[in-house]
Formats: C-alpha cells, sequence, structure tokens
C-alpha cells in the first residue's frame, strides 16, 4: 500500500535504541515493562500483568501535528516533518477522581502523563531509535518516498551525555515538528519552536534552506529565538523575501525577513 507511513507506526523490541550493547539492554528491560504491539494497540491497565501501561506510537499527539506540511505544485511533492517519541497509554483505578471503573491517565509516579514530553529510556535517554525528528518528501504521483532527512541535531543532553561519548548522533534529528516552507528550488525548515516538543530539548533557533530534490542542506543560519510559526513567503520590488515568526522564554516575539538572492 502506498504511500508508505512518513514515521514509525507501533513498537516492538526491535525499535529501542541499540548505541551501544549496554544501553540495548536496558531499553529492552524497559520496554518489557510496557505493552507494545502495532498502531492502535489499545491502553492497557496500569500494573494488570505487571505491566505499566501501552506505549504507543506515534505519541498521543502524533507523528505529525500542527505544522503540517508543504505541497509542491509543480512536481507533486508533498514535504512532511515528522517526531518519533512514544507515549504511554494506560488505564487506572482512582475511585477520587471518578466514578468509573478505570480512567486515562497518570497513576503512579513511573507512569508518564498521557502524552508527557519525558524519556522513560535508559539514563534519560529516549527509548526509541533515531532520527527523533524528520522531514520526508513523498510523491503524490507515484507513492513512492522520495528521501527522508534526519532534521536538525540531536538535543545538547544527548549529545554531551557520557553514555553516548564516540557516538555518531549526526542523523538523529531534533525531537520537535520542523514548520515547512517550499518554493521552486528550496525547502525551507527549521528546528521548531520547542514549546510543543515531544521529547526534552526539542526547537531551537536554527533555520536551514535543503535542496527540495535531495534534502541537502545548501544553508543554516541562527535566528534570533525559535521559529514558531510556518515560514511565509512574498514578493516585493523584484525581490522575493521568506518571514519567520520567532521567539522564546525570555525572547520577544518578532517577524524575521530574509531576502532570497
Amino acid at each position: 500500500m502506498k504511500p508508505a507511513p512518513f514515521d514509525r507506526q507501533g513498537v516492538s523490541l526491535d525499535d529501542v535504541i541499540d548505541f551501544t550493547p549496554e544501553l540495548k539492554a536496558e531499553a529492552v528491560k524497559i520496554a518489557s515493562e510496557y505493552q507494545l504491539g502495532p498502531i492502535f494497540t489499545p491502553p492497557s491497565v496500569f500494573d494488570a500483568n505487571g505491566k505499566k501501561g501501552t506505549l504507543q506510537l506515534p505519541a498521543a499527539t502524533g507523528g505529525s501535528n500542527w505544522q503540517g506540511g508543504a505541497v509542491d505544485p509543480e512536481t507533486g511533492i508533498l514535504y512532511v516533518s515528522s517526531v518519533t517519541n512514544p507515549s504511554v497509554i494506560a488505564l487506572y483505578k482512582d475511585g477520587k477522581r471518578s466514578d468509573m471503573d478505570y480512567i486515562s491517565g497518570a497513576g503512579a509516579d513511573s507512569l508518564p502523563k498521557r502524552g508527557e514530553a519525558r524519556n522513560i529510556g535508559p539514563q534519560g535517554l529516549p527509548l526509541i531509535k533515531p532520527p527523533w525528528g524528520r522531514i520526508t518528501a513523498i510523491d503524490l504521483n507515484t507513492g513512492d518516498h522520495v528521501w527522508m532527512k534526519a532534521n536538525g541535531q540531536a538535543p545538547e543532553y544527548i549529545r554531551n551525555h557520557p553514555a553516548m561519548k564516540g557516538i555518531d548522533l549526526s542523523q538523529a534529528g531534533n525531537p520537535e515538528r520542523a514548520p515547512l516552507l517550499v518554493t521552486k528550488a528550496l525547502l525551507f525548515a527549521g528546528d521548531g519552536s520547542g514549546l510543543f516538543a515531544a521529547g526534552p530539548g526539542g526547537g531551537g533557533p536554527m533555520f536551514r534552506a535543503m535542496d527540495k530534490k535531495t534534502g541537502n542542506v545548501v544553508f543554516e543560519m541562527k535566528l534570533p529565538g525559535n521559529e514558531t510559526g510556518i515560514p511565509m513567503t512574498y514578493m516585493a520590488g523584484g525581490k522575493q523575501y521568506i518571514v519567520v515568526a520567532v521567539g522564546a522564554n525570555g525572547v520577544p516575539a518578532q517577524l524575521v525577513a530574509l531576502a532570497v538572492q
């Protein structure tokens, strides 16, 4: 069936991180504490059969979200950004909050809230393999994937983690959905706002121009804040401009206009 999924669907032990044998063994042990299965595996009862709930991938907030995608009307190619991060979906009894037999939520400190951006992997690392943030180009005429690229860098806390020393994280990606804009030659993307990140450390101020045919980065710059909205483009005086809304905690909201030379 085409097109193929643009991000991982469902969770198995083959999906856990395997940077080192030790990390993989820890990740397998952690994942085994949850109910695993394909996409649409239903929520499970917390602490039933020793399980802490069901691992859902994509997460409760999806692989993609409000950032959506960008479609090139000339080529029929869709560019979509997504994140790879599981959420825990569990049912538990709480007579103080509801007279229903079961409710969804956090019944114990070890159970993340539904859709919570928190890593449950070994040593505070993500449980699932990267890329944690990606951009996929899909040909809508054929249903084929043209390319897939990790978007941005892994968060600093992962790059500086002692267990990651000597590990190649160049294709790990940033755990945030990139707002996208496509033009005749380029695809514009950024680290994203970080306000809706799917994992700790998501988002950032980097903004990129990519070759839309290959996904290769041709230009990269640092904005004064995180990209908080979808980029827009317009012509003025015979010159094309790209405008990006930026902001962050402690950074005033503003618009940044870039000229395309």
